[in-house]
């Protein structure tokens, strides 16, 4: 019996969570065929194939060209299993895939969650996941994985995107803080049924915007693949050892938010801030790197913006809209630390600047990475009072998007 089930028949796997091209005839036909006589031994993610080609020409009927390679993960309660397909890959290619330090980062959007993996010198590739597009009876995780005590071994096969052929495999491991990721984002997943349209929809909705290397560096966690092909009675997941524990480089997930002159704190999760919203912020901070400043467009209003990066800590200053010859005037201060014990003369300075003006104290920092911010001219001189409560309005969100972006930023140098 096909693992299917009563899913429906796969199409063109190109037209399934993958940049879609044009196929020739000859081509499509091919492979309708191979997959029509493989479709028993194949469960439905097994066609959720994409091409990627920097040749590819509007123009033109697309031919999978010499090189190309794409991924497929699935994550099941069977374990975890990356697929990569390749195009008549040369020797040093299939050594790369074979034995090449393997990266791992973890990008979710509207519901999805993208596996991206880079094996040595090749590049970022993205392979979409819903848990729901899974049979059900595939649909879940493994039932002996314990939270921070295993890792997911991440069976990688490298095969021929035409003949299905295998030119080699290899077991890594994800660490703890990925695999426990992709439990929970699985779990969600699998309360919330997707149909295979509105699947197809938001993925073609984020291949339009982001390349894969985009998405690495907008990832909620990364890691690096542990040892390479390990012994024979090992099992798929594993206690951590000296030996086989990853390194590991996650995004902070959280920040403690604190509004120094009154004293008021919350907390900000990585959730709470969209990702086209971490990359718009994401850029400002790029473009502050040569001078210091950048420019925040907002409605039709230009907002200057100095940042200052020492270490784990960065140092914004939102200014107001400059009227004609007026210089820049700082209507917030804030900062933002990644690292609390290395956050801590960054904490006092933000107190100094505020001159005794605030609900909080600067002997007594915070434990865990925070957000900070301290209002410092209202508009009433310049006659922009407008325009200073206008952004009083925004001013929340956007220390809170600052300080994901930043997070971002930092593991992406």
């Amino acid at each position: 019996m096909s693992d299917i089930g009563n899913y429906p028949a796969p199409v063109d796997p190109l037209l399934l969570g993958a940049r879609s091209f044009p196929l020739t005839q000859k081509v499509r036909k091919a492979r309708e065929a191979q997959e029509r006589a493989q479709l028993p031994a194949r469960h439905f993610f097994q066609y959720q194939i994409k091409i990627m080609s920097t040749k590819h020409s509007k123009n033109d009927d697309y031919k999978f060209s010499k090189d190309s390679s794409a991924t497929q993960f699935n994550l099941t309660v069977n374990g975890s299993q990356l697929d990569i397909y390749c195009c008549e890959p040369n020797e040093e290619v299939i050594a790369q895939y074979r034995r090449g330090a393997a990266k791992f980062a973890l990008y979710e959007n509207n519901g999805l969650v993208y596996f991206l993996s880079k094996f040595g010198d090749n590049g970022w590739m993205e392979a979409p996941f819903h848990a729901a597009m899974n049979p059900p009876h595939l649909t879940g995780v493994p039932v002996d994985y314990v939270e921070g005590i295993h890792h997911f071994g991440l069976s990688v096969t490298l095969r021929d995107i035409s003949s299905d052929a295998t030119y080699g495999a290899r077991l890594v491991t994800l660490s703890k803080a990925m695999t426990a990721r992709l439990v929970a984002v699985a779990k969600m997943q699998s309360a919330v049924p997707i149909t295979r349209q509105d699947y197809e929809s938001r993925i073609q909705g984020t291949f339009s915007r982001y390349t894969a290397s985009q998405m690495a560096r907008m990832a909620v966690v990364r890691c690096r693949g542990g040892e390479d092909e390990p012994a024979a009675n090992e099992p798929m997941m594993r206690e951590a050892t000296g030996e086989y524990e990853p390194e590991q480089r996650a995004v902070v997930r959280e920040f403690a938010h604190f509004t120094l002159l009154t004293g008021h704190q919350c907390i900000q999760r990585a959730e709470m801030v969209e990702p086209p919203a971490r990359e718009f912020i994401r850029r400002l901070i790029e473009d502050a790197q040569l001078t210091g400043w950048t420019e925040l467009v907002l409605e039709g209003k230009k907002y200057p913006v100095h940042m200052t990066i020492e270490g784990n800590n960065l140092t914004c200053r939102l200014c107001l809209p400059c009227l004609a010859g007026q210089k820049p005037r700082t209507a917030v201060l804030m900062a933002v630390a990644l690292d609390a014990a290395k956050g801590q003369d960054c904490w006092r300075a933000m107190h100094e600047a505020a001159g005794g003006l605030t609900a909080t104290t600067a002997s007594q920092p915070p434990s865990q990475p925070w957000i900070a911010a301290m209002p410092m001219d209202n508009g009433g001189q310049g006659g922009q009072v407008l325009d200073y409560l206008e952004m009083m309005q925004w001013v929340a969100d956007f220390e809170r998007c600052l300080a994901f972006a930043f997070a971002l930023w930092m593991v992406g140098k």
